[in-house]
């Protein structure tokens, strides 16, 4: 089932994305701190949505796993993080 559906995924995606694109600069910060001489971690989004967050840690070089209860929010995650999967990079 379908918790949220296609029309509520692509409104989310579209007023409420911008919540991760303002915070994602500062999880990036905060998590390169964490290994800073070391591989980068595996990053697990949980609640992952649209996949905003997901994308820009993908871009940064993370490998990364998308979960979310919704799969119209997983269906947009996927096609926003195409472009990143594509360069040989994992997908969620």
């Amino acid at each position: 089932m379908d918790s949220y559906g296609d029309s509520f995924a692509c409104f989310y995606d579209r007023y409420f994305g911008n919540y991760s694109e303002h915070s994602a600069p500062y999880l990036l910060h905060f998590a390169s701190t964490l290994y800073p001489n070391g591989p980068l971690p595996k990053v697990l989004d949980l609640g992952c949505g649209t996949g905003h967050l997901a994308k820009r840690f993908l871009e940064a070089g993370y490998e990364v796993t998308g979960l979310d209860r919704s799969p119209s929010m997983l269906a947009l995650a996927k096609t926003k993080c195409l472009p990143s999967y594509m360069k040989g990079k994992p997908l969620l």
